[in-house]
């Protein structure tokens, strides 16, 4: 039987690979705009996040920003 990921350490230990994450306030500044601007567009799947219940917060996986962008090679993915 699989256990899920929180039930041995995995999934912090996969929130933290590559680089971390970082607050909707953090990617705000490495995009230059607005904190409602990145989690619009988070909403919209222009942005890869989860939701942090206990903080009542979402967060991004650090490795999809680039030199103040959102890598290339994730933006194909995204819904039009």
């Amino acid at each position: 039987m699989q256990q899920p990921l929180h039930a041995d350490g995995v999934r912090p230990k996969l929130m933290e690979a590559e680089g971390g994450s970082l607050a909707a306030e953090e990617a705000a500044g490495v995009l230059g705009m607005s904190k409602v601007a990145v989690l619009k567009r988070y909403q919209n799947g222009k942005l890869l996040a989860w939701r942090e219940e206990r903080q009542k917060a979402v967060r991004f996986p650090r490795w999809q920003f680039q030199s103040g962008k959102v890598l290339e090679a994730w933006m194909p993915f995204s819904p039009s």
